[in-house]
């Protein structure tokens, strides 16, 4: 969310939550938007209201990072302020809390946030040469839509399970996930991961839509909101694009880009949907 006059790092935005980022920065939840009526039939952020959330233990011990995050509810116990900001311009890039964003406008998001897993696996390969082959390579991405990459001294894996039901859930399903869904297709996927174990794992939010494809620009109806999300795993890979196309569409009313078929109009016509195969 931006303003005129300063930046603030609202609940929610991140793909894999690290209780320690929130606590250094996300800690200001928009608690409340209030919009006004503007000539043509269209509507204003007015402004937006900032709680700007206590300092709690980052590894989030007591889980009360976790339930803001998942309830959208701030404890008054938890509140350090409350500021209310007037805006010129509001850029909603909340990434799986976009519709919750959405929904204090009165938008209907297509968004879903859905819990994506990964895990960190040590492999237990005799051969050294074929582990220091594995450690040269960058990120794969198998056709089986598992991919990984070396991480340290061992392989952190991801696997988007198909038929995950949407919601706002951070439980990790431990080393039945790993069992499950990972290793199969490591091991399908080269002999080195023959031998591997489970070390550990965490679980974060995609924001996902029905052509798994991200949503960016303009928000029609408004004239000064604007809105990059979505983008179900590839965010930092198009985020340096889609934030140029962006703030040249803010600056100039107009972008050189494709951005224009990011809008989320498209999804009321099916044919002009933007459908992403890879399932990450």
């Amino acid at each position: 969310m931006g303003s005129s006059t300063r930046t603030r790092f609202a609940s929610g935005s991140g793909a894999k939550p690290n209780p320690s980022a929130f606590d250094s920065l996300n800690r200001h939840y928009v608690s409340g938007v209030s919009t006004s009526r503007q000539p043509q039939s269209k509507r204003r952020v007015s402004w937006v209201d900032i709680t700007e959330i206590a300092g709690r233990d980052p590894l989030d011990q007591e889980g009360s990072i976790r339930s803001i995050l998942t309830t959208h509810v701030v404890p008054p116990d938890a509140v350090e302020s409350r500021e209310r900001i007037e805006c010129d311009l509001v850029v909603n890039c909340l990434g799986a809390w976009s519709p919750v964003f959405s929904a204090k406008v009165g938008i209907s998001d297509v968004t879903e946030p859905t819990r994506r897993q990964i895990c960190m696996v040590s492999v237990q390969h005799e051969d050294a040469n074929r582990i220091q082959e594995l450690h040269s390579l960058g990120m794969v991405v198998d056709p089986s839509d598992l991919y990984f990459h070396p991480e340290g001294n061992d392989i952190l894996a991801g696997y988007s399970i198909p038929d995950e039901a949407p919601g706002f859930d951070f439980d990790y399903d431990g080393e039945a996930f790993f069992r499950e869904h990972i290793w199969p297709r490591l091991a399908e996927c080269s002999s080195v991961f023959e031998r591997c174990k489970h070390v550990r794992g965490w679980s974060g939010l995609y924001a996902v839509t029905p052509d798994r494809s991200g949503i960016a620009g303009p928000v029609a109806g408004f004239t000064n909101l604007f809105e990059a999300h979505s983008f179900t795993g590839r965010g930092v890979m198009q985020s340096y694009g889609i934030a140029t196309a962006l703030a040249e569409w803010i600056d100039r009313g107009s972008t050189s880009s494709s951005i224009a078929m990011l809008n989320r109009d498209r999804f009321s016509d099916p044919s002009k949907w933007l459908v992403e195969d890879l399932h990450i």
